[in-house]
């Protein structure tokens, strides 16, 4: 028993201080245990390196979908458990892929998950780590830093909130095409607090040299 334990503090200071995209991206949930204690099973049960990679990448899609859908913990918690125990009666990757994606289709989660990111989303929970998953895809494998979610990061409007006082803004959108792009998606990136000062309202030229 005493070396079992050793052996999950072990494998959880590992993941813990893993330098993986798919890792970091988990980091940002609200819910920690589930996902830690699936891979910990995973290393438990003598999984290699790509197979975990793999299964990071698979967790990151399951819990990300879920948490855009907006769904509860109670959606993920038996999925989770599941997917334990499928590690430990040996089901292989393909195996818990199938099932997933089979919860995925009985709860229309794509769905809900499509509906979300058509609508605005400046203020949900997920905005700023959902921006911050387009900058580790975006990010070369040989540099990759974990993005901190505190006061230094701030999400920036391209077409800035305040529009209605600017006569740039104003030629290129007539208000209703304004308001429409304002909180989607598209009109959101991440920028340094100093640096999403200095774009503030300018031009997008100029808010583009800011950005690169």
């Amino acid at each position: 028993v005493i070396h079992n334990f050793k052996m999950m503090v072990k494998y959880f200071e590992e993941i813990n201080d893993q330098e993986d995209k798919a890792i970091y991206s988990l980091k940002y949930l609200t819910h920690d245990v589930f996902w830690k204690s699936i891979l910990i099973t995973a290393k438990m049960e003598n999984w290699n390196d790509s197979q975990l990679i793999e299964l990071g990448k698979l967790l990151r899609k399951f819990y990300y979908l879920y948490w855009i859908a907006e769904y509860t913990t109670t959606k993920i918690k038996q999925t989770s458990f599941n997917i334990m125990g499928w590690i430990k009666n040996k089901k292989d990757l393909n195996y818990i892929k199938d099932e997933i994606n089979q919860k995925l289709i009985e709860d229309k989660v794509i769905q809900k998950v499509i509906r979300n990111l058509n609508e605005p989303i400046y203020g949900s929970r997920w905005c700023a780590p959902l921006l911050i998953l387009i900058e580790y895809k975006q990010t070369d494998n040989s540099n990759i830093n974990y993005i901190k979610l505190d006061n230094f990061l701030n999400i920036e409007h391209i077409l800035p909130q305040g529009y209605k006082k600017i006569k740039y803004w104003n030629e290129l959108f007539i208000p209703e095409e304004a308001e429409n792009i304002l909180n989607t998606i598209g009109n959101l990136t991440l920028l340094s607090g100093k640096k999403n000062i200095g774009a503030s309202n300018k031009p997008f030229k100029e808010k583009l040299e800011i950005y690169k």
